[in-house]
Formats: structure tokens, sequence, C-alpha cells
């Protein structure tokens, strides 16, 4: 398993889901090649390393930033710099929680970073909606900026389950990140010069959403509760740009079709049955295919020059094998 996984020509770098390691695997070869695991204790540790956001700088080196809010520079299995962002004089009073997987990677355009900012606020509280949820660290200056990047409206008429929070966005080839958010079909696009997000002026809803979604009627529900709800709705999942085909590729978990899987305690990514959507560059809406539940991972997906690959690594599905990464290669015709 992985939180988040880079391309680099023929190379997949994988965040390890289990261990403080990044895996390199060669797609060509269909093998890993190398691990580097990094310590767990000492001075020379990566403290909360699950979810951190990565960035490969060059080769063998990466930016990782952690869930505590802490900028790592690593060499291979050596961290060669760190830098807490609670250091910085203006931002002392904050919590600046860096959350990176497949669908809130990172983005380095020159030198700068864009992460992904989990709320600091909880939803009962007035300042959760005016969060910034994307800031921008500097490479040079080590400097950090909020931008202005805000929860859509619809995010106000009622409290949301965890899964509904995060939102997706990907950089496209003219340097705009598009911002994709669970509860809506909209697409944002946001401007880099400008600091400002508008709406993507296009149709973008699935034509298997028929599906009106609900908020929670209280955060302070069980598990089993929380997990049949989130089961029961729809939800847009990521947005990922193919800049080899100048494509986009959204995922969107619908409910699950059944009552026993309804009222199971399978989590959803394991159960829902998923519609991968392709938009051109101009969001025009491409192609829509439908995906049964159990026979994917969501949340494990790249693309190459090849097109979207999707994990198989489902253990509902009848050919899981935990021993080897398994996916499936589409391809817009």
């Amino acid at each position: 398993m992985s939180t988040q996984t880079l391309v680099n020509g023929d190379s997949l770098i994988r965040a390890n889901y289990f261990n403080i390691a990044i895996d390199i695997f060669s797609v060509k070869e269909r093998k890993k090649i190398m691990t580097y695991n990094f310590k767990n204790e000492g001075p020379n540790r990566i403290i909360n390393f699950g979810g951190s956001g990565i960035v490969e700088m060059k080769e063998n080196s990466f930016l990782i930033g952690s869930l505590l809010g802490e900028i790592y520079i690593t060499y291979k299995d050596s961290i060669l710099s760190k830098h807490n962002l609670s250091d910085l004089d203006i931002f002392k009073d904050r919590e600046y929680r860096l959350y990176g997987i497949n669908s809130t990677k990172p983005i380095k355009i020159d030198d700068d970073i864009f992460f992904y900012r989990v709320p600091e606020y909880l939803q009962q509280d007035k300042g959760y909606y005016s969060e910034k949820l994307l800031v921008k660290y500097n490479l040079k200056n080590k400097s950090l900026d909020e931008l202005n990047v805000l929860y859509p409206k619809e995010y106000h008429s009622g409290l949301w389950s965890f899964a509904h929070i995060h939102p997706s966005f990907t950089k496209n080839s003219e340097n705009k990140i598009i911002f994709s958010f669970p509860i809506n079909s909209h697409l944002y696009e946001y401007d880099i010069k400008t600091d400002s997000m508008v709406t993507v002026d296009k149709c973008v809803k699935s034509k298997f959403d028929n599906f009106p979604l609900k908020p929670l009627k209280s955060t302070s529900v069980d598990f089993y509760e929380e997990n049949k709800y989130i089961k029961g709705q729809i939800r847009y999942l990521s947005i990922t740009y193919d800049k080899y085909k100048k494509l986009y590729y959204r995922m969107i978990a619908l409910p699950v079709e059944n009552d026993d899987d309804l009222i199971s305690r399978d989590k959803d990514f394991l159960v829902s049955p998923i519609v991968l959507m392709v938009l051109d560059s101009d969001f025009n809406v491409l192609a829509e295919k439908k995906l049964k539940g159990g026979m994917f991972n969501y949340k494990d997906y790249f693309v190459n020059e090849e097109g979207f690959w999707l994990s198989k690594n489902n253990p509902k599905n009848p050919n899981f094998d935990e021993d080897k990464l398994s996916f499936s290669l589409f391809n817009l015709k």
C-alpha cells in the first residue's frame, strides 16, 4: 500500500503506507528497484511520515512536508535539512498540517511548492470556512504564504463527514491548479499569478450522478454510522491532469448498490462503484466509464505516457494478491 505515487520516466516513487520509507519501482521491469528507509527515532528522524506530501527535487532527493508542519529535504535515506513551519514568526500561533495523498499531491512550480493544508478548526467553529486550504512554500527564502483557496459555499449548508472534507487538485500545462471538491460536481481553476479561483464554466456533472447529497445530522457519530453514511453518498473523489495527452481524469464514487455492502463494516473504497470520467483540456466531458465495486482501489493510481493506471489491489477482487502490485490501464479510444 502507498499514500502517494510519483512518476519519473519509468520509475514509480511510492510513499510506503506501513513504514517510514519511499519505495521505487520500475514499470518496464515490473519490480521494486530500491527502498529508502528513514529513521523513526533520534535527531535524524522523520516525524509523522504517514500522509506527508512528497516532491521529487532531483534524483534520489525529496522534499517531504509532514502533518506536523515540518519540511524535510532528504537524499537517499538521509535528512539533509529540516525546517519547522512553527518557527516562522508570523505563523507561530497557527497549525500547518500538510497532507499529501494521491488526490492532494504537492505541486512544484519553479521555486514554489503548493501544499494542501488541513483545516485547523472544527466544522462547528466560525473560523472553519475562512481557512485557506492552499499554502505556498518558497524553497529559496523558506517562507510560507496562505493562498486564496476556500471551501465552496455548498459546505456552509451543514456538517460533513471526514471523507467529504479533503479536496483534490492537479496542475495543468498552463500552470493553473484545478480543484475538485467531494460534495459537488464543479471544477475550480486557481491562477497562481493572480491568487484567485473561479468556477469552470462547463457542466462537468457525471451522467451517473442521480443522487441528492445530504449532510450529516451531527459529526458525533460512531464508525458504523459514518461508514454507512459515506457508502450511501456520491463523492467527486479526484482530478488528475495527463500532461502527455492534455486530458483530465476524474474519479467519482457512487453509492453502493446493495444492502449487504451498505451495512457491512467494509470501508467505501473496497465496495463503492467508481466512475472514471475523461475531460479534454477545455473541460469538455469526452467519456465516462462505470466500474463495479470490489474490483479497484480508487486511492491508488498514477498517470504516465501510456495513460491512466488504476490499482486492482482491492481485497474484494477475486484476483487480489497482497504480494503484487496490480493496475489496469485505461485509454481513451
